[in-house]
């Protein structure tokens, strides 16, 4: 056939209907007969088109046979994606020598192209075990217990506090912070906050962060964090006093699927033999309940022999919008509950008891959120006949938050009362 079209002046019309007539499609209908080849543009006739698509699908089925024999699992649209499409095969159909040639060097381009998926299915398997188990939750850090019940807790100031925050960038953050009442209590604060571009896979947290506050005195408080791995995070914090180094403590924490360790240093002194030193360990046992232990060793002067270790037991149960937490050891005890009564309301009572003292202080906490009004309320009140609040409003559409504080001592009639102004 190909004799005779060669021989025989036939229109493009005519080839059109005489393939058709043999069943034979068209790969390119309804193009206008280029192929991008990287290099420019290759002009081809729709026989040829045909000829090489049919030798593709040949070259894919053998290399597919010789690189997965019968009974092994197959990935033939892989091996296809790996194949160059053949541009330098000719037309013709009797060069036999070309055809083997395109032949081989199509099966090692197959080849090359399942080792490179083996290597990539390799890295993926590595990163897929620092990620999070979707089917198991992190429970997070046992200084983290509580922090639901505290997020409740109002925190009072008293005088005026006027605070700016400046966005830089997206990574950098500055803010003013001036506080006027007692002389004692009147000063005036900077500080300035790096967040890098990563993100921790259970935390959320931005790192590396870096945070630094400094007053008028030249007072300096410093926080450095980072993960060294998705799951090994790293905290330094540090506060210099007077030109003198009065707090430093170092943390590590490593997150699992189902579990937390941490360990923190603070205040290491190897001349004078003083520190802090904390272990613990948070097991999460069924997808609600959490439990663990915490040790803590402290080696100081003012401590009663010298030095004291204590090992504590904690736990924490979520249902739902319900909440509770606890921690005991031979000294204190330590209870939490914590409940959301729709999206404007939370409610949490706090419990601390000194068992050698024999004391106990409770504490009634709420929060009150109105999104249409832009307004926060929290309050609290306790045993000892202390009522705390802390009002929110913000002045639509201007940026700024307007803060109002109070607290009321029943038993010894202390009040106090403070305004603050945020700038956004």
């Amino acid at each position: 056939m190909g004799n005779v079209l060669a021989s025989q002046p036939y229109s493009q019309e005519d080839r059109d209907k005489l393939f058709r007539l043999f069943g034979i499609r068209m790969a390119n209908e309804g193009d206008d007969n280029t192929l991008p080849t990287g290099r420019g543009t290759q002009k081809y006739s729709k026989a040829s088109d045909r000829r090489m698509e049919i030798k593709l699908d040949r070259l894919n089925e053998q290399a597919r046979i010789e690189e997965y024999p019968e009974g092994k699992k197959s990935i033939e649209p892989q091996l296809q994606l790996s194949v160059p499409y053949p541009t330098a095969i000719p037309a013709t159909s009797n060069n036999n020598n070309n055809n083997n040639s395109s032949g081989s060097s199509s099966i090692s381009s197959s080849n090359s192209g399942s080792n490179t998926i083996t290597a990539i299915n390799m890295g993926d398997q590595a990163m897929q075990q620092n990620e999070p188990d979707p089917e198991r939750q992190n429970p997070g850090c046992v200084g983290d217990i509580h922090r639901k019940c505290r997020d409740v807790q109002p925190t009072p100031f008293e005088g005026l506090k006027f605070i700016v925050n400046k966005t830089v960038n997206n990574n950098f953050f500055i803010g003013h912070t001036l506080q006027l009442g007692k002389p004692q209590n009147s000063k005036y604060f900077f500080n300035a906050t790096y967040a890098g571009k990563g993100a921790a896979a259970f935390t959320k947290e931005s790192y590396p962060m870096l945070t630094g506050e400094m007053d008028t005195a030249g007072n300096l408080t410093a926080t450095l964090l980072n993960y060294l791995t998705p799951r090994l995070r790293t905290k330094l914090r540090a506060a210099i006093i007077e030109s003198k180094l009065v707090d430093a403590n170092f943390s590590v924490d490593y997150m699992g699927d189902d579990f937390t360790c941490s360990c923190v240093v603070s205040n290491i002194d190897f001349k004078r033999r003083t520190g802090l030193a904390v272990a613990s360990y948070l097991q999460e046992i069924v997808p609600k309940l959490a439990i663990g232990l915490e040790l803590v060793y402290q080696s100081e002067d003012c401590v009663p022999g010298g030095e004291v270790a204590a090992i504590s037991g904690l736990a924490r149960y979520e249902n739902g919008s319900r909440l509770w937490s606890g921690m005991i050891n031979v000294n204190s005890l330590e209870m939490c509950y914590t409940q959301s009564y729709g999206e404007s309301l939370k409610a949490s009572v706090h419990m601390h008891a000194n068992i050698l003292k024999r004391q106990a202080i409770t504490r009634l906490c709420y929060q009150c959120d109105i999104p249409k009004g832009h307004f926060t309320f929290r309050g609290s009140v306790d045993t000892r006949g202390v009522i705390s609040g802390v009002c929110e409003k913000r002045l639509v559409p201007m940026p700024m938050l307007l803060v109002l504080s109070g607290k009321l001592n029943h038993l010894s009639s202390h009040f106090r009362f403070g305004v603050g102004v945020v700038l956004d």
